[in-house]
């Protein structure tokens, strides 16, 4: 399973945990004592299911052998677009859990390392490093006692035919599984809507399974279990599932407007697969030394492993000039170009039986010198016209930077693999993912957009490996293209909304605010493979939320797919400071995480106060009876089009100027809806932390 996003979704929350002792620790400088391991204790997952959305409280408690103060730092994988929506941190010397508050993410950052610096206070750290990741952080760690934590997620479940999973996603190919004495899961369903299920946990440790579909609870324990394997509950539902289905919450507080999310799985016909015909073109200029080519190198080697037979492929280098698999390599460093030389190829494409000769090619990369994308494009097409199919070729493109050799604008890219294409007699589709926050996203997502496929961008390295695999699994696939999606509800209110393309397969994810009714009519538009008009119509039916609690998740759902599009279209436009308040203005109201915010819990309810943080009155759900009208827009860089070198606080708290006219919605739609595409999904990470401190007073 994959995500890709034009709005936001919601999946299962998981625990991962790292190679380095038991789990992803970092130490801090200074205050290590002994290296004693830092351990999980037990963890519990309390999930209820309605409909189908997933809300659960995930509690894990983290010990350590070892001396000193020590700081964790802990990494979460988690399914296609799981929602944070909440969390708590156990304070032992007040018996008490003190829930974290959502702030700007450069803001909880700042706070934290304040807090952790002159004196072992307790505070925990929760952001967004990736589409399907977060990272904990906290301190200190101590022998003295456990470390209780509670995160509440929510999602949707998984499929889109007659059955449906639920997902602990716990498997990473990147750690060592850690052993985790006690595992206990907890999944309530609604009694009789479901006629049988299966617990799939393929791991090792003993487990202890249990379905009973007449009350509607499921259970699986496990004792000193490695979670190296994900763990699934597979349903198969008493009455067939429609194809577009929601949830609809109302709020005990008259101020608080009612929310919905819709699911939608549009029947688009039977998916034609084409063989692959691709050229991987990877960016081997200064910037991406070290981690960035290591990762880059090692996913695409794992893209070629799972090329089929009869499909093709080759493989370019760019930085200052080009060099590419099957041609003459003169210091691969810098890639030195010998397409020039006399009677040199240009490269060949390759059977996907001859993918080691990739691979020895790739592996002998090394980063060195500018960035002239123009030319890796370019000898991208010359290679693929050297051995015409007559089938489209598709380009996949990984890159950190901004052109500065060659042509560099959108504009000029654009002509030039238009007149590369024309040479080559074929035409070509053109995938890209771009790493860090310094590249210029505007201009591959323009680039991306105009030959017809579809770019990802992964913000911190981490994310490298997920992002790309999950990009690449679209390359062959069809679907409907130019899509557009109108939504209709009862009070005669209409969202239209354009989708470059959406594949077979595919769920669409809808956040809906003042829901006047409980039918949503959905229609989608657009072209087939073609290019033939095709249009497809359906109805959602909106469930009030029942007695399992379920329906308290639907507006951080709803607030995380409008959050998503407005990423998305910071992706695409660039930073301004009103998109970047926008988003951290949405974060705050419904208290969730996004890449733009975080989660903070301190020690002492008063330093919220010192550290200006306000603390808005929230409803049942976590919906700011009033919604935040102004933030802290201190996020810095984190993405865009590579003209902000930073952005400076405005006004502090929530009674700050800013983006209060945005209401939280996102810009050019109506303030009522967000959209998110589910296309499946990959993802990857790790886990780790304490309790106790006498040092700390009450602030």
């Amino acid at each position: 399973m994959r995500v890709l996003s034009v709005g936001g979704v919601a999946a299962v929350c998981v625990l991962q945990f790292s190679a380095m002792d038991v789990l992803a620790l970092e130490v801090r400088a200074g205050e290590q004592g002994d290296q004693g391991p830092i351990r999980a204790d037990e963890l519990a997952l309390d999930v209820h299911v309605e409909g189908e959305v997933a809300s659960a409280v995930m509690e894990f408690s983290l010990i350590t052998d070892g001396d000193g103060f020590r700081q964790v730092e802990m990494l979460l994988p988690m399914p296609p677009g799981a929602v944070i929506r909440g969390a708590e941190d156990w304070m032992p010397a007040q018996d008490r859990w003190e829930p974290a508050e959502t702030t700007g993410r450069q803001e909880g950052t700042d706070v934290y390392n304040a807090i952790t610096r002159p004196r072992p206070c307790e505070p925990l750290l929760i952001q967004q490093v990736g589409p399907d990741a977060y990272r904990t952080l906290g301190y200190p760690v101590t022998v003295e006692q456990p470390m209780h934590i509670r995160i509440h997620y929510a999602h949707f479940l998984e499929g889109s035919g007659g059955t449906r999973t639920l997902r602990i996603a716990v498997e990473n190919d990147d750690v060592d599984p850690a052993m985790v004495p006690s595992v206990k899961i907890r999944v309530h369903l609604v009694p009789g809507a479901w006629q049988s299920g299966n617990w799939r946990f393929d791991g090792y440790g003993a487990a202890r399974r249990t379905l009973d579909v007449a009350t509607g609870l499921a259970t699986l324990d496990l004792d000193y279990a490695a979670l190296d394997h994900d763990i699934t509950l597979e349903l198969e539902p008493t009455q067939p599932l429609p194809r577009a289905s929601g949830l609809l919450y109302r709020s005990p507080d008259a101020r608080v407007e009612p929310h919905a999310v819709a699911r939608w799985a549009p029947d688009l016909g039977p998916e034609q697969l084409e063989k692959r015909e691709v050229v991987f073109i990877l960016d081997v200029s200064g910037s991406m030394s070290g981690n960035k080519l290591a990762q880059s190198v090692d996913v695409i080697g794992r893209a070629l492993d799972n090329l089929e037979d009869g499909e093709r492929f080759s493989v370019v280098a760019f930085s200052d000039a080009t060099a590419a698999a099957g041609a003459p390599q003169v210091g691969l460093g810098g890639c030195v170009d010998t397409s020039a030389l006399p009677g040199a190829p240009l490269g060949r494409m390759y059977d996907a039986a001859e993918r080691d000769e990739g691979k020895q090619f790739l592996n002998g990369l090394r980063a060195l010198g500018g960035t002239n994308l123009g030319a890796g494009l370019d000898r991208a097409m010359d290679i693929a016209a050297t051995e015409n199919s007559g089938r489209p070729i598709d380009l996949v493109l990984v890159t950190d930077g901004n052109p500065n050799a060659g042509p560099q604008s959108s504009g000029d890219l654009i002509n030039a693999l238009e007149e590369a294409q024309a040479r080559a007699g074929r035409p070509a589709r053109l995938f890209a993912l771009g790493i860090g926050a310094d590249l210029n996203q505007r201009l591959i997502s323009a680039l991306t957009e105009r030959f017809a496929g579809i770019s990802t961008f992964a913000l911190e390295d981490g994310a490298i490996p997920g992002q790309f695999l999950a990009m690449f699994q679209q390359v062959r696939r069809d679907g409907v293209g130019n899509a557009r999606l109108a939504v209709d509800d009862a009070a005669g209110s209409t969202m239209d909304l354009g989708i470059p393309r959406i594949l077979p397969g595919s769920v669409l994810t809808l956040g809906i605010r003042s829901a006047a009714g409980e039918t949503l009519e959905l229609r989608l538009n657009g072209t087939d493979r073609d290019g033939h008009a095709v249009e497809h119509v359906d109805s959602a039916r909106l469930l009030a939320g029942g007695a399992s609690g379920a329906h308290l998740a639907v507006p951080a759902l709803m607030a995380k797919s409008w959050a998503d599009e407005l990423e998305r279209e910071v992706d695409v436009l660039g930073e301004t400071p009103a998109r970047l308040e926008a988003a951290v203005v949405l974060a705050r109201t419904y208290g969730i995480v996004t890449r733009y915010s975080a989660l903070l819990a301190l020690e002492f309810p008063g330093m919220y106060a010192q550290y200006n943080i306000a603390r808005p009155a929230r409803d049942p759900a976590g919906v700011a009876v009033e919604p935040v009208q102004g933030t802290r827009t201190d996020e810095g860089r984190m993405g865009g089009d590579g003209s902000m070198a930073s952005l400076g606080p405005t006004t502090g708290g929530s009674g700050g100027s800013g983006a209060s006219g945005c209401e939280c919605s996102p810009p050019r739609q109506p303030p009522w809806v967000g959209l998110a595409l589910v296309l499946g999904v990959w993802a990857a990470l790790a886990l780790g932390r304490r309790a106790r401190r006498t040092a700390c007073g009450p602030m």
